[in-house]
């Protein structure tokens, strides 16, 4: 055994070794701010952790830098940031980040060698394990999914904690199930999980039903798991719960991944890993291996599990891809065990682990091509990018605290000069100011109208949420939504944008910082707070989010758009209107917002003092009963110390009616972060109980022992349910998004099946009528009508692109088709009309050269 423990050390210091001998030390130690996808964002989120919340002892606080402010640990998962914040006390802070960003990586091999040992997989297959993680965590073909290397220098770090720690919970559940002990440490690493990710939550909780099938009691594993889950949700109750009670204030982000090819999912590099699974699973039907048989099926369960989840993911909103690096983890672990098989009858046993710790570094190493580029970009930091002088300049002129104006910036691929394309999410950070986009789109009501305000004011718009449709580039109607968001600032690059503001007087260009230009924006008030200049109207609609979001794109903002549940008592005359939304499309308030005729009764002017703070906001000078909108996200847990109820007005702000002439309004703790806080307590009692009253009689389900089954009862049970599991999931490939709808329907179109294609058009706008492509969608069915010579089929969705989507990218294109359409129908004059029009409004556009020749 001392002999096997020192073969394992060294393979495994091996494993560890390389990955760190890969990692650029020098440039992780200096004292630099972070770059590369979301990294210089989430390294400014954990300043704020550090410099703001944890100050409160709490894991959660608000956060007005980004997203015009969002609960900052209540969607996203505290316990990465929490060890950073440990890290902090011997590290610099840029240190502590980069540190934590890559101890997954490092500790990946150790979590499956830890897995695969208390899974009872014999010498040397755990340490092999170790050396075939490297091969996933190596790999560069999932550059975002999760879990390796690309991903985590992506800004997946979160979710590569929850990996690693998935491991060592998977490989301690069987102790609890099979033997009534460990349901301490269980309980504590499922915690732990889920404050890491919740997609490794999930997959764990999914994972460990297996034991529902494999054994000879289902009561005895049912109560088991269902204790084990119990107690861990009391844990999780100071985050779970909050989360739950405000999701419906957040914003819903689901991405149906596009798989072009199947090399996406069994990439070539996992080539040997794939081929050694099989061998894994096959030789565990050998007579006599009863325990590898189990433990080959409670791993194929993971990868059945992940491929379910994956399935279902479009049914739970969430984005399926990041289900599928479980699967890949549970066919690592397949594969150490098929080696195990290869090498159980070798006398040196050692050796051959070691020829395997060769092989894996050389096969994971020499297939590695960017990700060295990639360790020492992102390291490197902000201060070592060509833009730094400048972005260095530029916020120094900036310099200011949350209390001033917002800066907007332009997104752009020239940022990526400064680090990243979202450099500028770093603001709050870099110059104190607060901006509008961030990285936690889901945290924040306001992230669809800032990310369309986004489209509006750049060449090349990032359209991050697929429920929404985008503007092209205007900003003449992008001022509108400046001003309503307190911006002061617009930083510029693209030489087209920055020759677009300059021609616009509402845009002052202030001073430049080459590439970038910043302009001051002419016309806002610089408030936080403000009486708007009409009384607002009341809606009464259980879908804020869809009315918001068409009164922002049609409206002028000036008549405030309040959204309620139910009609507040006593407070109708605080309204100029009030509608009962029907929820349907045609509802009448639906025409006075799109036509921007929403009633109008004035209100006088009132001079406010602001007080703005992080997670306070102060006004005087206010007017008694007068309607005051303040420009911070809304959310339920900010409170009025005057008891006065606030509203939600758009696009999702706060609007108070105050009772005297000072309104003071705080941010939390509310009940759902008391309440969260009672069920973790509740949590940590029940844990010390466990631990010091061990002689506590125990019902038997918790302190007898069950045998495995026999093997053939395994199967049918373990095949049983993944059939019914994996028919539920093909049943979800039905609720695909609107862009794999629209891919759907594209191809049968090519292929001359154009019946089939308009249906899959048509459902892809029913069921998302607002889509980040449903302005394409209708073009394209139009068209489909267009090429066969049915011009009054095509003209139909011709016009509802006309009128319900102006801001569209495919206006030009929608506007000379359609007067060939009229013209087409002998309705030259009309025609013409809509030429000229596209002709003033596109004149540089390839339409616009066609409406002359047509002319």
């Amino acid at each position: 055994m001392r002999q096997e423990r020192l073969w394992d050390g060294l393979i495994l210091a091996g494993a560890v070794g390389f990955t760190a001998w890969l990692l650029p030390w020098p440039l992780i130690l200096a004292q630099t701010f972070p770059t590369g996808g979301d990294t210089p964002s989430q390294y400014s989120a954990l300043a704020h952790f550090v410099e703001h919340i944890l100050p409160r002892f709490r894991l959660w606080g608000w956060n007005p830098g980004s997203l015009a402010g969002y609960p900052q640990g209540q969607f996203y998962f505290p316990l990465p940031f929490l060890g950073m914040a440990l890290l902090n006390l011997g590290f610099d802070l840029t240190v502590a980040f980069k540190l934590g960003v890559l101890l997954p990586a490092l500790t990946l091999p150790l979590s499956v060698y830890f897995c695969l040992k208390r899974l009872d997989l014999d010498f040397p297959g755990p340490a092999m394990g170790g050396v075939l993680s490297l091969i996933f965590l190596l790999s560069e073909t999932n550059k975002v999914w999760g879990g390796n290397l690309a991903s985590i220098l992506a800004g997946e770090f979160c979710y590569a904690w929850a990996l690693n720690l998935v491991l060592i919970y998977l490989g301690l559940l069987p102790t609890w199930i099979r033997q009534g002990r460990g349901l301490v440490p269980a309980s504590i690493l499922l915690f732990l999980v889920g404050l890491s990710h919740a997609y490794g939550l999930l997959f764990a909780l999914v994972a460990g039903l297996f034991f529902l099938f494999h054994g000879n009691s289902l009561k005895r594993a049912a109560l088991r798991l269902l204790a084990l889950y119990t107690v861990a949700f009391f844990l999780l109750g100071m985050w779970t719960i909050p989360m739950l009670v405000y999701s419906p204030y957040t914003e819903m982000f689901n991405f149906v991944w596009v798989i072009d090819s199947w090399k996406d999912f069994l990439p070539p590099t996992l080539g040997p890993v794939f081929v050694l699974a099989v061998l894994g699973a096959a030789l565990s039907w050998k007579p006599g291996t009863a325990d590898d048989l189990a433990r080959a099926c409670y791993l194929a369960f993971w990868a059945a599990s992940a491929a379910t989840l994956y399935l279902a993911a479009p049914l739970m909103n969430a984005v399926t891809i990041r289900f599928g690096p479980f699967g890949h983890l549970a066919l690592v672990l397949l594969a150490a065990q098929g080696l195990t098989f290869l090498t159980r009858r070798l006398r040196a046993r050692g050796l051959a682990a070691l020829v395997i710790l060769l092989a894996g570094v050389t096969w994971a190493g020499a297939r590695v091509t960017y990700l060295d580029h990639w360790l020492n970009w992102n390291n490197a930091g902000v201060q070592r990018q060509a833009l730094w002088p400048s972005l260095e300049r530029l916020t120094a002129y900036l310099q200011g605290d949350q209390s001033w104006p917002r800066v907007h910036y332009e997104h752009s691929p020239l940022n990526g000069r400064a680090g990243s394309v979202r450099a500028f999410e770093s603001l709050p950070l870099l110059c104190g100011r607060s901006t509008l986009e961030g990285v936690y789109l889901q945290a924040s009501a306001n992230a669809p109208y800032i990310f369309y305000l986004q489209s509006e004011t750049s060449q090349r718009g990032s359209s991050p949420l697929p429920g929404y449709v985008y503007s092209r580039f205007n900003l003449e109607r992008a001022l509108v939504h400046l001003r309503l968001y307190n911006v002061s600032h617009y930083i510029a690059v693209d030489p087209k944008t920055k020759a677009a503001a300059q021609s616009r007087p509402e845009f002052f260009l202030e001073r430049e910082f080459p590439p970038f230009a910043l302009f001051r924006v002419v016309g806002g008030n610089g408030s936080y707070a403000q009486v708007p200049r009409y009384k607002p109207v009341l809606v009464v609609t259980d879908r804020p989010q869809a009315l918001a979001f068409q009164w922002y794109r049609f409206t002028d903002c000036r008549v405030p758009l309040v959204m309620v549940k139910e009609i507040p008592s006593g407070m109708e005359s605080g309204f100029s209107a009030v509608f009962l939304d029907s929820g349907r499309d045609d509802d009448p308030l639906l025409p006075l917002i799109r036509g921007d005729k929403l009633p109008r009764a004035g209100l006088g002017r009132v001079d406010i003092q602001e007080k703005i703070e992080n997670e306070r906001i102060e006004l005087r000078g206010l007017a008694r009963g007068r309607p005051v909108l303040i420009k911070v996200s809304y959310h339920p847990a900010w409170k009025s110390e005057g008891g006065e109820r606030i509203f939600r007005a758009g696009p999702a702000f706060m609007l108070v009616f105050p009772r005297s002439e000072r309104l003071v309004l705080t941010f939390g703790p509310a009940w759902p972060h008391k309440a969260g806080l009672v069920l973790t307590g509740l949590g940590v009692l029940i844990i010390l109980i466990l631990l010091f009253k061990r002689n506590l009689r125990q019902p038997p389900w918790m302190r007898t022992e069950f045998p495995l089954q026999k093997r053939k009862r395994i199967w049918i049970k373990v095949l049983a349910v993944l059939i019914w599991g994996l028919g539920l999931a093909w049943l979800s490939l039905d609720h695909g998004d609107a862009t794999t709808l629209r891919n759907k329907a594209r191809d049968l179109a090519e292929k001359g099946r154009v019946v089939q294609a308009r249906a899959f058009f048509e459902k892809g706008l029913e069921r998302f009528p607002m889509s980040l492509v449903v302005d394409y969608t209708l073009y394209d069915l139009a068209m489909t009508y267009f090429r066969e010579g049915d011009c009054r089929g095509a003209e139909k969705y011709f016009i509802r692109i006309i009128r319900e989507f102006p801001d569209s990218v495919v206006l030009p294109e929608t506007l000379y088709h359609y007067g060939l359409c009229l013209r087409n129908r002998s309705q030259q004059d009309r025609a013409f009309d809509y030429w000229q029009r596209l002709i003033l409004d596109f004149p540089d556009t390839h339409w616009a050269g066609l409406a002359r020749q047509g002319q």
